[in-house]
């Protein structure tokens, strides 16, 4: 919930639900809370463009939580998920793609895969390959995902974030396809409640002015 608030302009909401979380008695002796704080107060700092704030919460999150224990495998898996996406943003891609292929197996080993954060993290690791180079098995799987998650109701979303990042991957080597995922990315987010002003729907609509011209 509070990912989705940080991603299309709530971070003040999230913020004041880290708040509220910090000011609870067992902030700092329960491992758990204050770790899912250090979590999300990363996402804001990486929403924010501070990757480097953003690292040093997930860093820390991830010492909070040792030893590891089987209860906190969803949450070590999602920090280092985030680390990666962070690693990525630093331009370390190959540290990024190591910590994610980390917090995947850590998902499916202990048995937490059937959630939102699995698909989470099948995007997450398919931009990766694409940064990596390997953009056509990334793109194999941004289909896979695409399958999955059009079955689902109430993901319009992170469908459409799909889409996207599936345009991307193919803006310089398949322009025509990049533009059609565009053209879908659109509607699924209208349809996820997002107004026509969204930021992320003018910069589509302007994609397709410049097509134009």
């Amino acid at each position: 919930m509070m990912a989705y608030l940080a991603k299309y302009g709530r971070i003040e909401a999230v913020e004041t639900i880290l708040s509220l979380m910090k000011n609870l008695p067992d902030y700092g002796e329960n491992t758990r809370h204050t770790a899912i704080c250090d979590c999300y107060m990363g996402y804001v700092e990486y929403m924010n463009g501070s990757y480097q704030k953003a690292k040093q919460h997930y860093l820390h999150g991830l010492e909070f939580l040792e030893p590891f224990h089987p209860v906190n495998a969803d949450l070590i898996s999602n920090l280092k998920n985030n680390l990666g996406q962070t690693y990525l943003a630093l331009g370390e891609r190959q540290t990024a793609l190591s910590v994610t292929e980390e917090a995947i197996s850590i998902r499916q080993e202990y048995g937490t895969v059937s959630s939102h954060d699995t698909l989470v993290q099948g995007l997450s690791y398919a931009q990766l390959l694409a940064a990596n180079g390997n953009w056509q098995e990334a793109r194999k799987r941004l289909f896979a995902l695409i399958r999955f998650v059009k079955k689902i109701e109430g993901m319009h979303l992170f469908l459409a974030q799909l889409y996207k990042s599936l345009a991307v991957i193919e803006a310089k080597r398949l322009p025509e396809d990049s533009l059609q995922h565009y053209r879908k990315a659109k509607p699924a987010l209208l349809d996820g409640f997002l107004p026509g002003s969204h930021p992320e729907i003018q910069k589509i609509d302007q994609r397709f002015k410049w097509k134009k011209c």
